[in-house]
């Protein structure tokens, strides 16, 4: 019964992917019914166009006699091209996918321009989704000049260009290049490794952009909440390197993972403000997560001198006692630190 109610939502994904709003179908079907009940569906030359899409497909279906234990066989082709990211639904097979998934697809993908999407699905559709590669369900939209709203709180990706991939029972996404802010993103990978059982989408970025869009992702986004106090009290100057690791998840109620790393690939400058403390020519990593920041070992220059910098944040998690703690180690003549 699980394999029939897949199939059939199988069927309807497809009907609904394909065929939802079209203006304007053209092509040929001829069909033929065995003596035991069977029946032979195929689709050749068929072109489909609407305000969305234009594209062609072909199609072999197979529909056994009521009461076999064979199921339906499919084998399609389609390809489209032009269309409009910002309705993303007609080109996702909504049957087959997790509704809090298809929810966030469409939140996710605000603008995009569709260059080409390609369909092949081949096999007993009883056995979707073909973890054993008994057959092959796959899916590959190429986009560009998008706009990627992935999370809410935190800043879009603009001017997008990647493609997305489902292939039998997962999905990759795969971001060529972007911007968040004004930090260039130099690549961006997410994936599902299941569609049945979507609870988290689990993303990897690398971006390289200016010091100060550092401090806005701390100060802007939901990591305000825990490390915005320390965003607002600094400063920034120069460039950072960013890796950034997102475990989003796509089932209400189920926590926001976080595990970032930046890096100084120029020279930087952090200040804090109101105050004559500036580090310049920054060395080393430093790395935060949803509500902690950490770096064991930072290298600097204070004042013209070298000093070694740890971070630790204490009690995180807890947005009432939790501290951000700072430690210098330099060696000043003491008529200079007086002075200062």
């Amino acid at each position: 019964a699980d394999s029939r109610a897949r199939a059939r939502a199988l069927l309807m994904g497809l009907q609904d992917s394909i065929c939802a709003g079209l203006e304007q179908l053209d092509g040929s079907l001829a069909w033929t019914r065995d003596p035991d009940g069977a029946l032979h569906l195929v689709g050749q030359r068929l072109t489909a166009e609407n305000a969305d899409l234009r594209g062609r497909a072909r199609f072999a279906l197979d529909l056994p006699a009521a009461g076999s234990e064979v199921g339906p066989f499919l084998d399609l082709r389609a390809t489209f091209s032009d269309g409009n990211g910002a309705h993303v639904r007609p080109y996702l097979p909504v049957g087959i996918l997790h509704k809090d998934l298809v929810a966030w697809l469409e939140q996710a993908l605000v603008t995009a321009r569709i260059a080409q999407a390609d369909l092949v699905l081949r096999g007993p559709l009883r056995r979707y989704p073909f973890r054993h590669g008994e057959a092959q369900y796959e899916l590959l939209l190429d986009f560009e000049d998008g706009t990627i709203d992935y999370l809410k709180g935190w800043p879009p990706i603009e001017e997008a260009a990647g493609e997305l991939h489902f292939l039998n029972q997962s999905l990759e996404i795969a971001v060529d290049r972007g911007r968040l802010y004004r930090t260039r993103l130099l690549s961006a990978t997410a994936s599902i490794p299941d569609l049945w059982h979507p609870p988290r989408l689990f993303v990897q970025a690398q971006a390289q952009g200016p010091l100060s869009d550092g401090l806005r992702i701390l100060g802007e986004t939901p990591l305000s909440r825990q490390l915005g106090p320390l965003a607002r009290a600094l400063e920034a100057d120069g460039g950072l390197h960013l890796d950034l690791g997102l475990a989003i998840p796509l089932i209400r109620g189920e926590p926001l993972g976080v595990d970032g790393r930046v890096t100084w690939p120029g020279p930087a400058r952090i200040g804090l403000k109101g105050t004559p403390i500036a580090l310049a020519g920054l060395r080393g990593e430093l790395g935060f997560t949803a509500n902690a920041l950490a770096a064991p070992a930072i290298a600097g220059q204070l004042w013209g001198r070298p000093v070694a910098l740890s971070i630790a944040t204490r009690h995180p998690g807890d947005a009432e006692s939790s501290t951000t703690e700072i430690r210098a180690r330099a060696r000043l003549p003491v008529r200079e630190l007086a002075a200062r």
